[in-house]
């Protein structure tokens, strides 16, 4: 008889449709000095240097001291980071895509891994698809709330499109980078030219 192997790690991928400028909703993203004025959950965020890859943040989610690092920077449609806690790693990957009838798509990526994955798979998966559910909701609430302030408009229905594929200049949508892929390069940076 054979046991079931719990995963190592969990992927939970979560998106929404904004009725709002592109640059309206990577603002309001990006501003993480201003994140806990609109998301109860967040805390004590302190930026550590200029925005851009690399750039390390520390803030608390949920009462959890998190510290984190800026992977992808990429404006006005790529932002990214890896975050340590004491009991997980987690890659956090966020795309806003502008949509042919106006709206934008913007879809939020995170991988984590950990013993709390490893004990509990099915809590956290639950756990983390909530906590993306509910960043999700707020950016939409405060993005189109600050879109009809500035006088622009509603688009209409809520619908699927096309998404307008932009130009990359380094890397496409497609490409993820996942927490052990992070422990990975973290681990190489740290020990250079050790195998």
């Amino acid at each position: 008889m054979s046991r079931k192997l719990k995963p190592t790690h969990i992927t939970v991928r979560r998106q929404i449709l904004v009725d709002a400028p592109q640059e309206t909703v990577w603002k309001i993203l990006t501003d993480m000095l201003h994140w806990e004025d609109w998301h109860p959950d967040v805390s004590r965020v302190k930026q550590l240097g200029p925005l851009t890859v690399g750039t390390r943040f520390r803030w608390r989610h949920m009462g959890a001291a998190i510290s984190s690092e800026i992977r992808a920077w990429l404006p006005p449609w790529r932002f990214g980071w890896s975050s340590e806690t004491r009991a997980l790693r987690a890659a956090h990957d966020w795309r806003i895509y502008r949509q042919t009838n106006g709206l934008v798509r913007v879809l939020s990526m995170e991988d984590v891994v950990g013993w709390t994955v490893r004990h509990f798979p099915e809590r956290m998966e639950k756990k983390v698809g909530a906590a993306l559910d509910l960043w999700l909701a707020l950016i939409k609430s405060n993005a189109e709330k600050q879109a009809r302030a500035a006088g622009i408009p509603p688009v209409g229905k809520l619908g699927h499109s096309d998404i307008i594929p932009e130009e990359q200049p380094e890397e496409t949508p497609g490409e993820e980078v996942t927490a052990e892929e992070t422990a990975e390069q973290e681990h190489a940076v740290s020990s250079p030219g050790q195998e």
